[in-house]
């Protein structure tokens, strides 16, 4: 009797993240800047957030062509990955600012800020709008992600894995799942880390429950 059994290969608990690089924005990094260093002087960083400096979640709101094809492309994203096919969305949109360097954080592993999730948003989104110049690895500075399920990272595998930071590039990944920032620390030069982070909730045409400016497939219109 042969004892030869054929195995299969399942993988449980796959978090997908998806990315795009939004090379076309090159052309609207500083109008975004200008904006989100307004929102900075007025009405200032958002209160109530553990970690780096928020602006309030207002990005959605603003006007302009460079805040219009944002969000045009983000949309285009999630429809493209999304399960629904007859999407209407929502979106809830602010900056987060790390500066540099932050003198307390001497090195990489004191670096990683709070884990958090965005429920009860079908998506969350990182958008890497600014980074430093040098001094720091991708990896250094991008997206902590922690395994699902608490524990089973110690046994089949890292419990924080690290999706790096490249400028442009968008990061899309299911509201639930926790992740954190990786902020810049000593040696680290250049401008600030500034990201965009947008949530995106689906609402097919009733989002009466949140005051958030609703987006179609056509892009955010005036």
């Amino acid at each position: 009797m042969s004892l030869d059994v054929a195995v299969d290969v399942n993988q449980l608990f796959a978090t997908p993240v998806w990315s795009a690089h939004l090379g076309f924005m090159d052309r609207h990094v500083d109008a975004m800047l200008g904006d989100i260093a307004t929102l900075y002087e007025d009405p200032g960083p958002a209160p109530g957030y553990p970690v780096g400096d928020h602006t309030m979640p207002v990005l959605q709101d603003l006007a302009g062509d460079h805040w219009r094809d944002f969000f045009a492309a983000l949309v285009n994203v999630a429809e493209a990955v999304s399960p629904e096919r007859d999407e209407r969305w929502s979106l809830k949109s602010w900056a987060l600012r790390y500066p540099v360097p932050e003198p307390e954080l001497r090195t990489e592993d004191e670096a990683i800020g709070q884990v958090h999730h965005h429920s009860p948003a079908m998506f969350s989104s990182v958008f890497y709008l600014q980074l430093p110049t040098s001094g720091y690895t991708p990896e250094q500075l991008g997206t902590v992600f922690r395994h699902p399920v608490p524990g089973a990272g110690d046994l089949f595998g890292p419990n924080l894995v690290t999706f790096p930071a490249y400028d442009l590039d968008l990061l899309l990944f299911p509201g639930n799942v926790d992740h954190a920032s990786k902020k810049p620390f000593v040696g680290v030069e250049g401008p600030d880390r500034i990201v965009v982070v947008t949530d995106v909730f689906l609402t097919h045409g009733n989002d009466g429950w949140a005051p958030r400016r609703t987006v179609g497939g056509a892009g955010l219109g005036d």
